[in-house]
């Protein structure tokens, strides 16, 4: 009988660890099907990555490229600054060098050490001696083996002088080196400094001077008119495409095609998206939300240096001579506009990428039953505990470790997504050759973290506390 209750407890350590394992996996892909396929969670990235903010911050990590370029071509600011530095370096090593030959650091502190006890008194001793006499008879004996010392490294010092001297000869052309090298990187960061205040003073920056005052007015009334309009009909219509991959392999968007004596090779064909500039308001026709209504705005906001130059700019966005200048813009990335509709036609993709988008089909059309699967996993496993002849309070202390730890673990990465996607274009500012998309990229990465990550923290919470009450339960259990 005993062993067989032992094997049931091992039984139950190895269900309860694949549980610890599997549980929260099936969570977080139960959490992702739910966020991937709904149309609020793409809304919510979109409108947290501030997209006219992120053109804003594109233009300055442009000019600010501009200028590290120009500075680089022009003062070669680098070269002078390693030079500099291998400078400082060498003398170091040449001080160092002196120093050790010179016994400067010991010399240095036998002279302090002479010099306090020499000001030292019998009242600052205290009880350290038993009268004053016998503190005197050390401090005599103190500046007598100080004193000592120090003419011992004087006579070595001159028995060394000629080694000495050329060690110091050294040193002094390694700090001639280094201060030459300091200068002229003194000369050329003021080269840098003449370039960064030209820029600054360009019309380009004036013009971000302004992009900053009229940033708050213009991003939510474009997240609301854009964003919620438009945009969100599109990401709907995107949504059904990618979450019904039987119907697309009937209508043949998904297929392979053979071509000469090559395997068939997957082929997607996405749907065709379009945006409208134009929107509807209350008691009002149709108005071009760049020419008509941020101008509208424009105009109300104060202090702008440039007020003219934007109501000129925005005013001829929905003219022929606008959205030419827009699709010189727009056609590397195949998007044209064309009276106020922004086009974006279908893209047949091929390839690694076909075959990544496949995956992801499948996954958004099949990926609601993890949630299913999870909740039975959950209640078969809840049945089983019920049913397990192990002692309660063993129950309650492993529901602790299948919900507790793994949720702390989640909310730590939760946050550490946030923290990375917030600093990784800072350590890789040039991961995009253009800094437009820099800028684009930057925002809508911190947004993505952000709208991931607290609906993740926010249900692993929930967990975490089922496990701390499961804990608390369990000492409640030994206290009885």
């Amino acid at each position: 009988m005993e062993e067989k209750n032992k094997d049931k407890r091992i039984a139950f350590r190895i269900v309860a660890m694949l549980m610890m394992i599997i549980f929260p996996l099936l969570l977080i892909a139960s959490l992702l099907h739910f966020l991937f396929t709904s149309v609020d969670f793409y809304i919510e990235v979109l409108k947290g990555s501030y997209l006219i903010r992120a053109f804003v911050e594109g233009r300055n990590d442009e000019m600010n490229r501009r200028i590290r370029d120009e500075i680089e071509e022009k003062v070669h600011l680098d070269e002078f600054a390693i030079i500099a530095q291998r400078s400082k370096e060498k003398y170091e090593r040449e001080k160092g060098r002196f120093e050790k030959i010179n016994k400067t650091k010991e010399y240095l502190l036998f002279e302090k050490q002479l010099k306090e006890i020499r000001k030292a008194s019998y009242e600052e001793a205290g009880r350290s001696f038993a009268n004053e006499k016998a503190f005197e008879a050390f401090q005599e004996k103190e500046i007598a083996r100080l004193r000592k010392a120090l003419s011992e490294i004087e006579s070595y010092r001159e028995a060394h002088e000629e080694d000495i001297e050329k060690v110091e000869e050294d040193l002094d052309r390694a700090n001639q080196d280094m201060e030459r090298a300091m200068e002229a990187l003194r000369e050329k960061n003021e080269e840098a400094q003449e370039i960064i205040e030209k820029h600054k003073g360009t019309f380009a920056a004036r013009i971000n001077d302004d992009m900053r005052r009229i940033l708050p007015v213009l991003e939510p009334m474009f997240n609301k008119k854009i964003i919620d309009g438009t945009v969100r009909r599109e990401v709907e219509n995107l949504l059904a495409f990618f979450a019904d991959y039987p119907r697309q392999k009937m209508l043949a968007n998904v297929y392979y095609e053979k071509k000469g004596h090559e395997h068939p090779a997957l082929r997607i064909r996405l749907p065709r998206m379009t945006f409208s500039l134009w929107v509807d308001e209350a008691g009002k026709v149709r108005r071009h939300i760049l020419s008509d209504v941020f101008v509208e705005e424009i105009a109300k906001v104060k202090g702008l240096r440039n007020r003219m130059l934007f109501t000129t700019v925005f005013r001829l966005s929905d003219t022929v001579i606008g959205e030419y200048f827009a699709n010189r813009l727009l056609k590397n990335a195949g998007i044209s506009i064309q009276e106020g509709i922004i086009n974006m036609p279908p893209m047949v993709l091929e390839g690694e990428a076909a075959e990544m988008v496949q995956s992801i089909m499948i996954f958004a059309t099949y990926g609601g039953y993890i949630q299913v699967f999870a909740g039975a996993i959950l209640t078969l496993f809840i049945i089983y505990l019920i049913l397990s002849k192990i002692p309660r309070r063993n129950k309650f202390l492993w529901l602790k470790r299948i919900f507790f730890w793994p949720s702390l673990a989640m909310m730590i990465a939760s946050i550490g997504l946030i923290i990375v996607s917030r600093y990784i274009f800072e350590v890789f500012p040039y991961i995009f050759p253009d800094a437009m998309l820099v800028g684009f990229a930057k925002n809508i990465a911190y947004s993505l973290a952000w709208c991931l990550a607290l609906p993740m923290a926010g249900v692993f919470f929930i967990f975490l506390l089922i496990g701390f009450f499961a804990g608390t339960a369990a000492k409640m259990g030994k206290a009885s």
